[in-house]
């Protein structure tokens, strides 16, 4: 039943980079049953998941036949359908001195691996560039790189959703910041 999965149905999805944090099995398979990864940095990778009807599926290093075994056609394939799926439903409210996110519950913090929606649609909203938090896989806010008051916020609401311990699919209690079409953590380097 794997075997039929559609992996031209990938999404892109950011996990964290240590699977007891997440607490998801499926990191822990070996060979043809692995997930398929890239890595992306800040203990973070991008998984690709299809929706099967019943759940988010892995596209495992099985499923790459699809594809020729190409890892690149997979990446351009989950970014795409990333995008088409923020273009379906993505919106944005006002909190305050941030913004927040909303899309459908798992792919909200993924957003922040595509370039055209952060240099282009969300730039006007951000003059001076964004600043970035998402502790979790659907939680995604943003404020300006030079709103104090917006960075406090987000570090307000990212203690929030720590508060308690590890949150379910818990990414960074980090902000980050984006230079040169990265993004780095505010910890990792000074912004300015």
């Amino acid at each position: 039943m794997s075997n039929m999965l559609n992996v031209r149905e990938a999404i892109a999805c950011i996990k964290v980079g240590a699977p007891d944090m997440d607490g998801d099995a499926a990191l822990h398979l070996t060979g043809d049953d692995a997930p398929v990864l890239t890595p992306l940095g800040a203990n973070m990778n991008i998984a690709y998941l299809v929706d099967d009807g019943a759940s988010l599926v892995y596209v495992q290093a099985r499923h790459l036949d699809q594809l020729d075994g190409r890892r690149d056609r997979l990446a351009r394939l989950g970014l795409r359908n990333l995008m088409k799926l923020a273009g379906e439903r993505m919106k944005v409210r006002t909190y305050n001195n941030i913004y927040a996110v909303f899309l459908d519950g798992h792919f909200e913090a993924s957003l922040t691996l595509l370039n055209e929606l952060w240099d282009e649609t969300l730039a006007g909203m951000v003059p001076n560039g964004p600043i970035v938090a998402m502790p979790t896989r659907d939680v995604l806010a943003f404020c300006d790189a030079e709103s104090r008051q917006g960075i406090a916020e987000l570090q307000d609401m990212v203690a929030r959703v720590w508060r308690d311990g590890t949150p379910d699919h818990a990414l960074s209690r980090d902000l980050f910041y984006r230079t040169e079409q990265r993004w780095k953590t505010m910890r990792s380097a000074s912004m300015r």
